[in-house]
């Protein structure tokens, strides 16, 4: 972090000078030797980051905090001029009315920050003190040639977001808009939002949005800004016609009706190479059917996308423009036909077909070419095939790739299926981590209490590095939220686990289920 170099020169200065006393005699020795402009403090002020200056500034507090007790803001500031922005954050009010009345002129975005940060302070009389000093630094400056703008762009967060900050009147907003609008600040952000392709652009698009200050260029962005978030909020904004966010807890919205042709800027959305821009064109253009665009030539390259949000849309708007059955009809013609079946296809077929094409489904999986396929199992698990939960609970037990394994216990969550214990625990036997590999212990919750149990006796003989805790917790969640009858057998096979059982596991099985008063000892 760039702020701890300054920290750690001040109080190196500190220790070495044994006092404040020397350090400003330094300062002033420094000055001697440099232009009466120059400030070795400010110019490390400034090369911090103005964004995070909340935070650095409360480190400057620590700082600076004896020095006036000391020595008069008049003096710190006639020893450097960085000084006074330095005091600009003490924690007297009195103190930071003074500094700021001491700044002569502002040469950097992170002195500029910390002057803005003084215009929602809580000190009324500070509040003032900023003001006046922006004035006399920014606006009556005899310095023409400064480039203020540069200094304000590093700024335009804090300059946005002023009004959100808690203490803004109307004098404060004044100056804040004067510094967008007077120095070039307002060009500078449209110009960042516009050609930057760092995440700063997305930011600052948000908060010009929320002032209303982007409506000019607001088409231009939809094609020519850099940065894919711009062009997808410069999309949507213009097609809800307003920007809308939350803020306390309300929905707040600055309306947007611009004077374009939405499907002028719905066919550049569509041939942009980004998915999100895509899906919000795509998403206008499915929901406004007299759109010139809402036709099925348009639709068709998107249903076969791999962004399944794409996908969907464009499915939803195929079957608007052709019908339901002819759409269906030509999705299960391709799982017919085709050599080697398209699973985005088989999705959309599970999706909007019947009983009837889960056989069309499943015959589609089984003239593939490699198997198994863990998307086309997962899918003909969703519609309930159960011959694609049994591959995958094998895959699961049995695969020799622990990874591939894992996948098909993904897929697995959720489904309804009962597993077979015995194979559970042949897993268990093998030991070396492989039930923890596998993932087994997401599928163990589809057993018995008494299964679970069984395979927590197992664990401990035969893994005994794995967390048992969380399958005691998964036992007794089980066992107060269902009713709890077991089987004769169940309990005797639990008995026989527990025969070499460590003690302490064979007194909680016992607790946990009440074995004594099943007959079980």
């Amino acid at each position: 972090m760039k702020f701890k170099r300054l920290s750690d020169a001040a109080s190196d200065a500190l220790q070495r000078a044994k006092g404040p006393g020397r350090v400003l005699d330094a300062a002033i020795e420094t000055r001697t030797r440099k232009s009466a402009s120059s400030s070795p403090l400010r110019e490390l002020l400034d090369e911090h980051d103005p964004v995070r200056v909340a935070l650095i500034e409360s480190q400057i507090r620590t700082l600076v905090h004896d020095l006036v007790w000391k020595f008069s803001p008049d003096y710190l500031a006639r020893t450097d001029p960085g000084m006074a922005l330095a005091l600009s954050t003490h924690s007297s009010g009195y103190e930071r009315e003074c500094a700021l009345d001491k700044i002569s002129s502002i040469e950097g975005s992170f002195s500029l920050a910390l002057i803005l940060r003084r215009l929602n302070d809580w000190v009324p009389e500070v509040r003032a003190a900023a003001v006046r000093t922006i004035e006399r630094c920014v606006f009556h400056s005899p310095d023409t040639a400064r480039n203020f703008a540069c200094i304000v762009s590093g700024c335009l967060e804090l300059l946005l977001r002023f009004k959100e900050m808690g203490r803004s009147e109307a004098v404060e907003m004044a100056i804040v808009d004067r510094l967008l609008l007077e120095t070039g600040g307002l060009e500078e952000l449209r110009r960042i939002v516009l050609r930057s392709p760092l995440d700063r652009a997305g930011v600052l698009m948000k908060l010009g949005l929320k002032r209303g200050l982007l409506s000019e260029i607001l088409t231009d962005l939809v094609s020519e800004a850099r940065h894919p978030a711009v062009r997808r909020m410069a999309l949507k904004t213009i097609f809800d016609n307003g920007f809308a966010w939350m803020a306390k807890g309300r929905l707040q919205r600055t309306i947007y009706e611009l004077d374009c042709d939405k499907d002028d800027l719905a066919e550049i959305g569509l041939s942009d190479h980004s998915a999100d821009i895509q899906r919000v064109a795509l998403q206008f253009v499915v929901s406004n059917p007299h759109s010139r665009l809402h036709r099925e030539r348009v639709f068709r390259p998107f249903v076969s996308s791999n962004h399944i949000s794409l996908a969907d849309r464009a499915a939803f708007g195929m079957k608007c423009v052709v019908g339901p059955d002819k759409f269906l009809h030509c999705l299960v013609e391709r799982l017919r036909q085709d050599a080697t079946p398209p699973f985005w296809a088989a999705r959309l077929v599970a999706r909007y077909g019947n009983s009837h094409n889960k056989t069309d489904l499943r015959n589609a999986y089984e003239r593939l070419s490699t198997r198994p396929d863990l998307n086309w199992l997962e899918l003909l698990a969703v519609i309930e095939d159960q011959a694609a939960i049994v591959d995958l609970l094998h895959i699961a037990l049995n695969h020799h790739d622990g990874r591939f394994a894992r996948k098909a216990v993904a897929a697995l969550v959720g489904k309804a299926f009962q597993p077979d214990f015995g194979s559970v625990a042949a897993v268990i036997k093998r030991g070396n981590g492989e039930f923890e590999q596998r993932g087994l212990q997401h599928i163990l919750d589809k057993c018995s209490t008494v299964d679970i149990v069984r395979a927590i006796v197992q664990l401990s003989l035969h893994d005994p590095d794995f967390d048992l805790e969380r399958l005691w917790q998964m036992a007794g969640r089980k066992r107060q939220l269902r009713a709890f009858i077991p089987k004769r057998d169940e309990v005797e096979r639990l008995e026989r686990d527990l025969t070499d059982a460590e003690p302490e596991i064979k007194a909680l099985a016992t607790n946990m289920l009440g074995l004594d008063s099943l007959g079980a000892s």
